[in-house]
């Protein structure tokens, strides 16, 4: 409610691009999945992520889905949406366009308060993000900003940003994890 009511002047009035990648706090309901499969078109509230094409550029939005327990897991290994991205990542590679694929759990981060999500970095980027021609990955909730650059199967570098900030107070590195990749790395 708080992300819709900070932007409405932008999102309603100026109506710039605007890519939404669902998150913890986002998907803590069933209700609140279902105002975002109503905002930002959905084919049903348990299939929050989609796909776009820009120029050169194909956009690939996950849901990572929150991190409550026994909620509703949306990159379960067997699930519809891990098959779906295989085939968005494979469209993109055969037709020559470069994914940028966002999520909101990043796979690799030395962030000391909210360390790597093992699932989006097993399930997600060692299965199949390794195997494609990636431009760059985005993720967030981590109070910090880093960069990271990360091999693929291929040993290609591709760029991982953790966008930072989240409205919060920014957090501290882990030094004695900070992961191999990292070049940058801003907290507090």
């Amino acid at each position: 409610n708080m992300f819709l009511e900070e932007t409405a002047s932008i999102r309603l009035e100026a109506r710039p691009p605007l890519v939404f990648v669902p998150g913890n706090h986002d998907t803590y309901h069933d209700f609140d999945r279902a105002e975002i499969a109503r905002l930002w078109p959905a084919p049903n509230p348990r299939a929050l992520w989609r796909s776009f094409d820009v120029g050169p550029y194909r956009f690939v939005i996950l849901d990572s889905g929150n991190d409550l327990r026994d909620d509703f897991d949306p990159l379960d290994s067997e699930g519809l949406q891990l098959e779906w991205l295989v085939a968005q990542l494979k469209g993109a590679d055969e037709a020559g366009l470069h994914a940028i694929v966002c999520t909101h759990f990043p796979p690799y981060t030395s962030g000391a308060q909210d360390p790597p999500n093992p699932r989006v970095r097993e399930s997600v980027s060692r299965a199949i993000l390794a195997r494609h021609n990636l431009a760059l990955v985005l993720s967030g909730h981590v109070h910090a900003y880093e960069r990271l650059e990360i091999a693929d199967a291929k040993d290609r570098l591709v760029t991982h940003v953790v966008t930072g900030g989240a409205g919060g107070p920014f957090h501290g590195i882990d030094e004695k994890r900070r992961e191999a990749g990292s070049k940058a790395f801003v907290g507090h």
